[in-house]
């Protein structure tokens, strides 16, 4: 179950994508933004309730743009009054009309797929090309880092979570589920994992895998599994946190995948493309301390859960959680209490004395 913190964070991601996607729909969606808004739909059912909710508050707007004082002292209250959504696709006109048209559309697939024995959040298919540093969550929880100019397809059904690493460099950060294997395929081999996290960078030919958290399993794709098993051959090799190995389709994964233990200085270093420069502007504490989570070992928290609705604002890079820190410390009066390994506690400032 998540914490309350983690929960405060969804509902705001999803209030803020809500409202971007109305103005988007109001605007005109290109096709390639209409597939996405499609999937944004599919992947939660809370989406559609609050893409609904968002595109009500836009209609009252524009009805209470069209006030003038020359109309009367004061605008009717019918503009002010809340609106119930009992058949929004009626109210709403152009843009959102065609969106709302949208959601009963997916509501619709969703249905038809239950109907055939899976629940939506079992099912996946999607396509992400990083143009810059891009962060994607998929329906079961598991986090993509990709890198700038990384590509990726998924294909998740009810018994298997695939992800095909076309280009490019990811970082996995698998959510558990033992019954449900999830599996990178990339360049003819596939590394398998089970609640862990690692980085796949897929270049020229060559796949270098490091594992940050649990354990992941090589495997390599062959069409004669059955002879290569009576030599006595491995198919596999397992490896776990601290290690890095690298492959090339040439290579044999049983004779040539060299598995090496890295000091966490290297492993820093190999990952430092995750980190960039966080701009925060009125951003509540809640979303900048799930953006620094992300990408670091040390681990943020508050004492009180009252601390994530304070707003902040700077520039830090991601990687420098000192200075994050010492930013909440001077500019709302936090105390950090570093007691914990591993873990930085964020209180009100009087509650650490």
């Amino acid at each position: 179950m998540k914490n309350r913190k983690e929960h405060s964070y969804d509902e705001n991601r999803i209030d803020r994508d809500a409202a971007e996607w109305v103005v988007k729909q109001d605007d005109g969606l290109s096709a390639a933004e209409q597939d996405a808004f499609f999937q944004w739909l599919a992947d939660d059912p809370r989406h559609g309730e609050r893409y609904a909710k968002h595109g009500q508050s836009l209609l009252d707007a524009n009805l209470l743009a069209e006030w003038r004082p020359e109309h009367s002292m004061e605008p009717n209250p019918d503009l002010l009054a809340y609106h119930r959504f009992d058949r929004p696709w009626i109210k709403w006109g152009g843009g959102l009309m065609a969106a709302a048209a949208s959601i009963a559309l997916i509501l619709s697939l969703s249905l038809n797929v239950g109907n055939s024995g899976l629940e939506q959040e079992d099912v996946q298919q999607t396509y992400f090309a990083a143009e810059t540093l891009q962060y994607q969550v998929l329906s079961d929880g598991s986090e993509l880092d990709l890198n700038q100019g990384s590509e990726v397809e998924v294909h998740y059904t009810s018994e298997k979570r695939l992800v095909k690493l076309l280009a490019g460099e990811v970082y996995f950060k698998v959510a558990k589920n033992p019954d449900r294997p999830f599996v990178v395929e990339v360049n003819g081999t596939e590394v398998s994992a089970l609640g862990t996290a690692f980085n796949i960078r897929y270049q020229s030919d060559t796949v270098e895998v490091v594992v940050t958290e649990g354990r992941v399993r090589w495997e390599r794709s062959t069409d004669d599994v059955q002879s290569r098993e009576s030599e006595g051959h491995l198919l596999y090799r397992e490896m776990v946190s601290g290690q890095k190995s690298i492959v090339t389709s040439e290579d044999e994964i049983s004779d040539h995948l060299v598995i090496e233990a890295i000091e966490d200085g290297e492993i820093e270093s190999l990952l430092e493309w995750r980190h960039e420069v966080l701009e925060f502007d009125s951003t509540s504490l809640s979303v900048a301390i799930e953006a620094f989570n992300r990408r670091n070992s040390v681990q943020l928290v508050t004492a009180d859960d009252s601390l994530l609705d304070e707003s902040i604002g700077g520039s830090v890079r991601s990687d420098n959680i000192e200075q994050f820190v010492q930013l909440l410390e001077f500019a709302v009066g936090l105390d950090a209490d570093r007691s914990e390994p591993g873990k930085i506690i964020l209180r009100k400032g009087s509650e650490l004395n």
